[in-house]
């Protein structure tokens, strides 16, 4: 899904936002075509389970301070942990 979105926003715009979140690609689509509203539910439900079974590491909410500490500090050890 998140391929087939990304895809009509770069060929409709030249480009698409850098975000794996299929309700954010979703909007971009229905600014150009209402039509795609309609996958709203859909995406909403799959939007849940996507991220941590595709990205099992992402963070919910982005990265944070604390989150990129060991890799700034040079201890890549404790990053890898």
């Amino acid at each position: 899904m998140e391929k087939a979105l990304k895809g009509y926003l770069l060929q409709h715009t030249g480009t698409y936002p850098k975000t794996h979140h299929l309700l954010e690609l979703l909007a971009g689509c229905t600014t150009i075509d209402a039509a795609f509203a309609q996958f709203l539910p859909h995406c909403t439900v799959v939007d849940q389970y996507y991220m941590p079974t595709r990205y099992p590491d992402a963070l919910i909410g982005g990265w944070t301070e604390r989150s990129t500490q060991p890799i700034r500090s040079g201890r890549s050890d404790e990053a890898c942990d």
